[in-house]
């Protein structure tokens, strides 16, 4: 082994030694022909090869203790022939030719509607001299490459599907290849459940809370017709309405609308506004009215809160004067004890 290579290098070395002392005054070299050109201090001549540098990581390269200005080495790392434009004890490395770069897109995710014109997407680039077949785009989008940028435009086709697209387009020319990725969202149609039947509910009385059920859109804008008292509110694709009515007694039609998403849609209903009297509902949105204290009760007292005021006087069925006077303090609260004074036994008159 130590023959062989002995051998092969002291011929080389031979040569190369004559070739310098050849040429004296210029100290000029040349590998591979026998004539240097002037400009060249070593000349390698081949047509069947190239000149390889080290080839290292970047890591490699900055062990190298003291690099001189103007070193040159192929970085692995960044895929392309550095140069230290620095100096030893402050070296600089810079790529000879730049490895292709390309920006985020300009709009980091996009949503759009089926048959929709989007707003251009781009993206900035470097190195590059133009791009490959995009891959991922919705059906109706396109890409193009134009003074280093990458324009993605068009409308969204009724073909496309009601997904997240993510696209890919490659960077061509340059150093290294590179690409751009982004995502698109295809939205569908808003939709909007309906409430049956009519909201009904009484002047100063907290309404059910009652709701619509919405797909596709991601907020509502400014409700109308509703009574006042009443407020509609979104969250998690629900329509809430709740409230004290303070509006007067009537029937309110509402619209509410819906925003984001795509189409034009409104949720809509109608609220039934009773008066402040007291009453039930016998039937959707039928109220029936009735007095909300009994005969002879202290008509100052709440009559939805328990009170011994209330209670009213008592009376036989079918005479139209009381037989009792209702308690007069909380003392006594239970009925009246003992026999009724002035109670009939007698039928009453029609």
């Amino acid at each position: 082994m130590k023959t062989f290579f002995l051998q092969s290098i002291i011929p080389l070395a031979l040569y190369l030694f004559f070739a310098l002392a050849a040429s004296p005054l210029y100290g000029q070299a040349t590998v591979g022909g026998t004539t240097s050109s002037s400009s060249a201090e070593l000349d390698i001549q081949s047509t069947t090869g190239g000149l390889l540098p080290p080839r290292m990581t970047t890591a490699q390269r900055d062990a190298i203790a003291t690099p001189a200005k103007g070193l040159l080495v192929f970085n692995t790392t960044l895929n392309c022939i550095e140069v230290n434009m620095g100096t030893p004890s402050a070296p600089a490395w810079g790529c000879l030719i730049p490895p292709n770069t390309v920006s985020a897109p300009s709009v980091m995710s996009m949503r759009v509607c089926r048959s929709g014109t989007i707003a251009p997407i781009t993206h900035t680039t470097t190195g590059a001299t133009g791009i490959g077949t995009a891959t991922g785009l919705p059906s109706g989008l396109t890409a193009t490459w134009a003074s280093n940028t990458i324009t993605i435009s068009g409308t969204v086709g009724y073909a496309a599907a009601v997904t997240t697209y993510n696209y890919t387009i490659p960077l061509t020319g340059g150093v290294d290849g590179g690409q751009a990725t982004g995502t698109i969202i295809v939205a569908g149609n808003n939709t909007v459940s309906t409430i049956s039947s009519p909201l009904a509910m009484a002047v100063g009385r907290a309404m059910t809370v009652k709701t619509h059920r919405t797909t596709g859109a991601t907020g509502i804008g400014t409700p109308s017709g509703l009574p006042a008292g009443l407020t509609a509110s979104w969250v998690s694709d629900t329509i809430v309405l709740s409230g004290t009515p303070t509006a007067a007694a009537g029937t309110y039609n509402y619209t509410i609308p819906l925003t984001g998403g795509c189409g034009i849609v409104n949720a809509t209903g109608s609220i039934i506004v009773e008066p402040a009297d007291c009453g039930a509902f016998v039937a959707a949105g039928v109220w029936k009215v009735f007095k909300c204290h009994n005969l002879g009760a202290d008509a100052t007292a709440n009559p939805f809160t328990p009170d011994w005021r209330l209670n009213g006087s008592y009376y036989q069925w079918g005479r139209a004067t009381a037989a009792a006077s209702a308690p007069t303090s909380a003392i006594t609260t239970g009925a009246v004890s003992g026999a009724v004074s002035g109670w009939s036994s007698t039928r009453a008159a029609n």
